[in-house]
């Protein structure tokens, strides 16, 4: 069941909501109770795990199976929020692009700017629900590509992810 209602919440998810913490409602308590360093390899292996916290079952850390980076793909791509951003964005471009621009607008510099616009106006939406952060619409560049019938659109995104941890310094006077 646990596995069920994780693909449920992780598809019903908001592209500015993390999981990590969040409460299975649905659950008595944890079959096994891990310890940190247990919880902690799991993690590193790209393997999620359910804990106790204050009386209920909660999801220790969103995250998905990535465990080896790369400059192309670094930690950030292992949480699921980040993801969530990411997927997002090329889905509803490429839904704008369907529903607004295929077909009706004309590949010129005109049109092109017109389908920026709506990327930018996009771009600071997610930005004003915290889903990203440090947008410009500098960060956005819709050329006309090698084909008469082709745009190329490049954008940089910077996602914003939730705390998850706080380190604490306690000096004694």
């Amino acid at each position: 069941m646990a596995s069920a209602w994780l693909a449920g919440a992780t598809a019903a998810a908001a592209v500015n909501e993390s999981l990590t913490y969040d409460s299975y409602d649905g659950a008595d308590g944890v079959t096994e109770k891990l310890t940190k360093s247990q919880q902690l390899s799991l993690k590193n292996r790209g393997l999620g795990c359910f804990i106790l916290n204050n009386g209920k079952a909660k999801v220790e850390s969103d995250i998905n199976t990535l465990i080896t980076y790369t400059v192309q793909k670094q930690k950030d791509f292992a949480k699921n929020r980040v993801l969530r951003v990411i997927d997002g964005v090329c889905t509803d471009i490429k839904a704008v692009f369907d529903s607004s621009f295929a077909g009706a607008e004309h590949n010129n510099a005109g049109g092109r700017n017109r389908f920026k616009a709506s990327i930018c106006d996009y771009m600071t939406a997610l930005q004003n629900q915290n889903a990203i952060e440090e947008f410009e619409s500098d960060d956005v560049t819709v050329a006309a590509g090698t084909d008469k019938d082709t745009v190329v659109v490049n954008l940089r995104v910077k996602p914003v992810d939730s705390m998850e941890k706080a380190n604490i310094t306690v000096r004694v006077r």
